[in-house]
């Protein structure tokens, strides 16, 4: 397994792309930018995981289904959830907004196939509720709703692969482990040590992956050139 991350370390300049295995081993490398090509320089020299959690990105889920066929994916439903709320913000005016956020919520709480195929019935039941709100038309020809067609877009595109960890136990379907033990470490070198340039930043980044442990326990990392 493979929970894989972005984070960006000096603008959109500089990012290091980040995976960390099943034994929590860090393995990172910087890219100018995340996209398709990036994360297939980092990803080509390993062995196809059998899983891989990650946020979605277009050039990350494409370097997968090409070139790991066999290989499943698990969407972060933290940023599943974030995406839907660039969207429509936290609290959304209209009903239909309100209600696909509340059935997101409750991505959380799905243990079972049982409770999938709940939550996917109500899924539908949400399309088909609001089916002539996504329809309606502006006065000027377009579409009344866009941000809640494009929500309803990201949705289906999504939910082939929001499900996977019910297949593969251990599997976290959050990228919450990186995000919440690498990135923010990251994130607290860099606050610490503000001023820095790029070149010094890459050094800082360097020192706190080589370094990083998790509960104590010393981990072996690997910065690929």
């Amino acid at each position: 397994m493979l929970i894989v991350d972005a984070k960006f370390i000096h603008g959109s300049e500089l990012c290091a792309l980040i995976a960390v295995d099943e034994n929590d081993r860090i393995l990172w490398q910087f890219a100018s930018d995340e996209c398709y090509g990036t994360w297939y320089s980092f990803l080509v020299r390993f062995s196809p995981p059998e899983v891989v959690v990650a946020d979605g990105h277009k050039g990350m889920y494409h370097f997968v289904k090409r070139w790991w066929p066999n290989t499943a994916f698990q969407r972060c439903h933290f940023h599943m959830v974030s995406l839907v709320v660039h969207y429509l913000s936290r609290n959304p005016k209209d009903e239909a907004g309100k209600d696909i956020l509340n059935l997101l919520y409750r991505l959380k709480h799905i243990k079972s196939h049982e409770e999938k195929n709940k939550w996917l019935t109500l899924h539908r039941i949400w399309e088909k509720q609001y089916e002539k709100v996504f329809n309606e038309r502006a006065e000027t020809g377009g579409f009344r709703y866009g941000k809640l067609r494009s929500v309803r877009f990201i949705m289906r595109r999504a939910i082939p692969n929001l499900f996977t960890y019910l297949d593969y136990p251990g599997c976290p379907n959050t990228t919450n482990l990186v995000e919440g033990w690498v990135n923010t470490a990251i994130a607290e070198g860099l606050r610490r040590h503000r001023g820095l340039h790029l070149s010094q930043k890459k050094t800082l980044v360097s020192i706190i992956l080589s370094n990083l442990s998790r509960n104590s326990r010393e981990k072996p990392t690997r910065k690929f050139p």
